[in-house]
């Protein structure tokens, strides 16, 4: 392999292992950004390093740009999705342009790994019928609900209400739920915002929780103690549910889509319904106008009418009710015949 050329002057290299500067990489990504990023990063960076193990490379002065060429070749030929393929390389490239700040690598590195274009994604809502049957089934306050059932439905309608990715609800703490400020994606920080109505099913869970674990949304296994939920566990929670009920299964993330459909639909603007997510960019319209508190207030008001009043299901007709439904050509034209033999 050419070796591209070194650092400059004063700031050599040699004898650097890759290990300990992506640990110090992932550390500062920790301190800067969110959890969620870190372990991306770290996801990403994690194979970069097995293969260039696989091909003796461990310190930074190995490293060239054939090298990352052939890593990035080598995601593409195993099939990785372009979604897949954009997060590692978007983790390789900060882990350069990180090195490049110090002076440890020469720019051209950076320059090797190409950006993946990842096709647009869609919006998911959870199907009208399906959401129906969830929240019939959540929204009751059953006197003989487990604790799980009570954290389950809990977290259901906070994360269908506050449309928050399950990575920023699980920042949440127990004792700040009501005015929680997370950080968000990207490292900036965002206040979680939920009805009445949820309110009172967070404090039904909180009752009957017996532990001092300060996270809000925790895990509940038999024999072990609690501790913070995992994004992983939640889905696992709607798998169930979904099982139980017979509907299609759905993901938190889902549930962020859902909300945002709901408050389209009901004429919110796409402004509010932007800043609502927690969006950074919904477009230049952002710089002249201003979304005031009553805005916010009224997306509250909207989010608690849809728990306390869940959309009902549709059904279809039957094959006789359409057919009532339509007009009788016949009896039209044995009608029109004698108006005219009159």
């Amino acid at each position: 392999m050419q070796r591209a050329a070194g650092p400059p002057p004063g700031q050599p290299p040699a004898g650097d292992l890759l290990d300990p500067l992506i640990e110090r990489f992932l550390r500062r990504v920790g301190r800067k950004g969110s959890q969620r990023t870190e372990e991306n990063y770290g996801w990403g960076l994690t194979h970069l390093r097995r293969f260039l193990a696989a091909r003796g490379v461990d310190q930074l002065d190995e490293l060239d740009e054939e090298g990352l060429e052939e890593f990035q070749q080598d995601l593409l030929e195993r099939g990785w999705t372009p979604r897949s393929r954009s997060l590692a390389h978007t983790a390789v490239r900060s882990f350069l342009r990180w090195l490049l700040e110090r002076e440890l690598i020469d720019w051209r590195l950076l320059r090797a790994v190409d950006p993946v274009k990842v096709p647009k994604g869609r919006a998911r809502p959870i199907p009208r019928d399906d959401l129906a049957a969830i929240m019939a089934h959540l929204g009751p306050r059953r006197r003989d609900a487990t604790l799980r059932e009570l954290r389950d439905r809990a977290l259901f309608h906070y994360l269908l209400t506050s449309s928050a990715r399950i990575s920023e609800a699980l920042q949440v703490q127990r004792d700040d739920y009501a005015a929680a400020v997370i950080t968000k994606k990207g490292g900036d920080p965002r206040a979680l915002r939920i009805p009445p109505t949820v309110r009172a099913m967070i404090d039904d869970y909180l009752a009957a929780r017996r532990d001092d674990c300060p996270w809000l949304w925790i895990t509940l296994e038999l024999g072990r103690p609690p501790r913070l939920l995992g994004r992983h566990s939640a889905n696992r929670a709607w798998g169930r549910l979904a099982r139980q009920l017979g509907v299609r299964s759905w993901s938190s993330h889902r549930l962020r889509d859902t909300g945002a459909t709901y408050l389209t639909r009901e004429g919110v603007p796409s402004l509010v319904v932007s800043d609502w997510l927690g969006h950074d960019d919904p477009g230049s319209t952002q710089k002249y106008v201003e979304i005031v508190d009553e805005e916010r207030l009224d997306v509250v008001e909207r989010m608690e009418q849809l728990v306390r009043r869940p959309p009902a299901p549709t059904y279809r007709q039957g094959v006789a009710a359409i057919r009532r439904s339509r007009p009788d050509r016949r009896s039209a034209t044995i009608g029109a015949a004698e108006n005219r033999r009159r």
